[in-house]
């Protein structure tokens, strides 16, 4: 208001209606975007010697671990934990074969498209030590870049955690400094949303300002000063899973883009009978249909490892654009081997 000399509320509120930059303005001047590499060494340490050699142990025959980092801002951290993943491996020295997944979000599509390009100054990498740096980053005349290994270890995609379906099936869940942010109704949903997310011995990581102990029968601490918790066997509350992805728009409006010869179908059939005449138009591909009702989080759960990450991705901007759009040669596991599919929502 200051910026603008405006003097009343409503007279901002009016000034937002007629300028759709502001808005945008509005919403990046929100968000706090704090974030570095390795911040806090204690947690980079006690996830390096105890947390992710336990999470390897899970599961002796080898295999990929999945981690989830909402909220995380340019990158920073997501790259970290690649590094850090890398080191206790070499500790390890495992006799069969490992690999971390990460999957990393954020409200901020600025702050995502920043991290994918994985290049910061000089002066961001203050924490870094000079073994990390020769080992992880590539110098460059424009900054450090993180290396190719890292950075194919981490998946980055906008998502509004509070809104969009989670990830699931997760070994690992890093949401630091988030919830000191929110209040506590919100914290408590979110932590029962992170409960349903994680494996049944999946570790979830908080900042060091914050705690779990509004959930104490879904999180149990690990031993030491960082905030670490183990997943405990409880039922998270559904009326404190129900309100997650949701979206604003009827699914009905999505089905009535350009593209689509769907609106002359809507007259005098029902929901399924318009579905199935749809499809038949095209070339009735594996596909599922989600309507606007009671929020359903079983999509996620039963996507595939890739697919579900791609789906994260697309299903939200098809909605909000109101239009299909499509993800082509996406990367799916099944069946023991990884396989190329295209997406269509």
């Amino acid at each position: 208001m200051g910026l603008h000399q405006l003097f009343r509320i409503a007279d901002y509120i009016r000034y937002l209606r007629s300028d759709p930059r502001e808005s945008e303005l509005l919403f990046k001047d929100l968000l706090i975007g704090v974030t570095r590499f390795f911040r806090d060494a204690p947690v980079w340490e006690q996830l390096k010697d105890e947390v992710i050699p336990a999470l390897l142990a899970t599961r002796p025959l080898g295999g990929v671990l999945r981690a989830w980092i909402p909220g995380c801002s340019t990158g920073e951290e997501a790259y970290s934990l690649a590094m850090v993943f890398r080191e206790a491996l070499d500790k390890v020295k495992p006799d069969v074969h490992y690999t971390l997944q990460i999957f990393a979000t954020d409200l901020d599509q600025d702050s995502i498209d920043t991290a994918r390009a994985g290049v910061y100054p000089v002066n961001n990498s203050a924490d870094v030590s000079e073994a990390r740096l020769l080992r992880f980053f590539v110098q460059e005349e424009c900054g450090n870049r993180i290396c190719k290994e890292i950075r194919e270890t981490v998946i980055f995609a906008p998502q509004n955690v509070v809104m969009n379906a989670p990830l699931t099936k997760l070994d690992l869940l890093s949401c630091r400094n988030l919830l000191i942010y929110l209040e506590s109704d919100l914290q408590k949903k979110l932590l029962s949303l992170f409960h349903h997310s994680l494996n049944p011995v999946g570790i979830l990581v908080l900042g060091n300002s914050e705690t779990a102990g509004v959930a104490t029968d879904l999180f149990s601490p690990l031993p030491g000063k960082t905030s670490m918790y183990r997943r405990q066997n409880a039922v998270a509350r559904a009326d404190q899973l129900e309100s997650s992805s949701t979206f604003s728009r009827p699914m009905a409006n999505a089905m009535t883009s350009r593209a689509s010869p769907a609106p002359a179908l809507l007259a005098g059939k029902n929901l399924k009978a318009q579905v199935a005449a749809l499809l038949m138009q095209l070339h009735t591909p594996a596909a599922m249909l989600t309507a606007a009702g009671i929020p359903s989080l079983n999509l996620l759960n039963m996507a595939r490892e890739g697919l579900d990450a791609a789906l994260s991705d697309i299903f939200p901007k098809a909605v909000s654009q109101n239009a299909p759009l499509e993800a082509k040669g996406v990367k799916v596991f099944g069946n023991g081997q990884w396989q190329a599919v295209d997406l269509t929502v």
